[in-house]
């Protein structure tokens, strides 16, 4: 079974989907990110999902491709998490505006 295959990656095989990424890396973000809490293993092993390894593209993106402190890259994900959830509450509203519209069109 290839890691993409599985629920739950181990720190080890995290970091080598990113090139020159080291465990420790990893260990850092996880205290300068409160977002990124992996799942432990019976024997306290890091386990990542898949949403996990997203967050950690992320992370990996800001700071090591766009070159962002780790405090502007907490800013940029709380920005866009914050706009995710707008975006999510929109869409909610909008859908029941369209069934009330849907409804006074079938009333007429």
């Amino acid at each position: 079974m290839n890691s993409d295959d599985k629920l739950y990656l181990d720190i080890k095989e995290v970091a080598q989907k990113f090139e020159g990424m080291e465990d420790h890396t990893l260990r850092n973000w996880e205290k300068a990110f409160p977002m990124l809490r992996p799942k432990r293993s019976g024997s306290g092993g890091r386990l990542y999902s898949k949403d996990d390894l997203e967050l950690v593209a992320e992370i990996h993106y800001l700071v090591k491709v766009k070159k962002m402190k780790l405090a502007g890259a907490m800013e940029e994900i709380k920005r866009r998490k914050g706009d995710d959830m707008y975006r999510k509450s929109l869409v909610t509203r909008l859908t029941e505006i369209k069934g009330f519209l849907q409804q006074m069109r079938d009333e007429l």
